[in-house]
């Protein structure tokens, strides 16, 4: 998914934070075998998980003001 959200990250200037997860047994309880996840730091929002969702991101970008 890093790989997959480089381009819109580049296109669309937004900020993206990775979180690693093993050793927080909190973390690794809510998140399980769904990682990678992608969330909205600020509302704490999920848009997708494992793979990236393209029509999520779109949706998300399109709510913050930052589509094309």
């Amino acid at each position: 998914m890093r790989q997959a959200l480089e381009p819109w990250r580049l296109r669309h200037g937004f900020e993206l934070e990775w979180v690693e997860i093993s050793g927080d047994d909190a973390l690794e309880s809510r998140y399980g075998p769904c990682i990678p996840v992608l969330e909205d730091a600020s509302s704490g929002r999920e848009l997708c998980h494992y793979h990236l969702d393209v029509e999520a991101l779109r949706r998300w970008l399109a709510e913050a003001g930052r589509d094309d």
